[in-house]
């Protein structure tokens, strides 16, 4: 449940939430939509190679599917299957968008072996899907586009070689726009969202001037899809004689 509601200057919503006591609900698979998630992306990007399975899952088993570089795609591709199993708790209206998955795009290079996920600096993009996903059912909430999530209050970096400290839930630019959309099946459609790693003075400038304001400063610096644990914040200023 939210703590409190507030509203920012730019008009976003900014919602705080109570820890919830720890409880175990079986999760509900008569809904799943996993099959036709994976053939979706097998078409549009390329088979996964490796599915990062949850042992002990409640509420819904999130999964997270690395597809590698392949004949039709140069970078390492991140998305989840279970987020959609259950409906998210919408406001009223905005029904069609009670289902989504996520998915993120990391370098080719990116260290993905059980050795290297000991180190949070290679682990903290698979970690943070998996959170994200989850979080809608633990918290009756919900993600979409234009939702920021912070790391912490203030918010921390995720790792100590990087300042990125929050997400911006975008469109998956990286896909054909027809390929956003998952049809399940009759009555339940499933959006793919893209959580783009921000810094917080940009977490800041999306609540005080909207989404859209933040991705046409992406947009200008021509900030890529693909993760950059080094990248510097659209928002930072250059000094210099000239």
């Amino acid at each position: 449940m939210a703590k409190s509601d507030e509203v920012s200057s730019g008009g976003s919503s900014i919602h705080r939430y109570e820890i919830k006591p720890e409880s175990f609900v079986p999760p509900d698979h008569s809904d799943s939509s996993m099959e036709v998630i994976c053939a979706h992306f097998d078409k549009h990007v390329g088979p996964a190679e490796t599915v990062l399975h949850e042992i002990i899952s409640s509420r819904v088993h999130l999964d997270v599917h690395i597809v590698r570089p392949n004949a039709q795609w140069q970078h390492i591709l991140l998305y989840t299957t279970g987020m959609s199993d259950l409906p998210m708790t919408v406001p009223e209206g905005a029904e069609e968008f009670r289902f989504a998955e996520l998915a993120m795009v990391l370098p080719s290079n990116w260290p993905l072996s059980d050795a290297k996920f000991k180190d949070e600096r290679n682990y903290w993009p698979v970690r943070w899907l998996k959170t994200l996903a989850r979080f809608p059912h633990d918290y009756d909430t919900w993600l979409s586009y234009g939702h920021t999530m912070p790391n912490g209050d203030p918010p921390e970096p995720f790792a100590d070689n990087t300042k990125l400290c929050g997400f911006l839930l975008t469109l998956p630019y990286f896909l054909p726009p027809e390929a956003a959309l998952v049809r399940a099946r009759e009555g339940k459609e499933i959006r793919i969202w893209m959580p783009m790693p921000i810094h917080g003075d940009e977490m800041d400038y999306k609540l005080n001037h909207g989404t859209e304001a933040l991705e046409e400063k992406f947009e200008t610096k021509n900030v890529p899809n693909v993760l950059n644990p080094a990248r510097k914040s659209v928002l930072a200023k250059r000094f210099g004689l000239f």
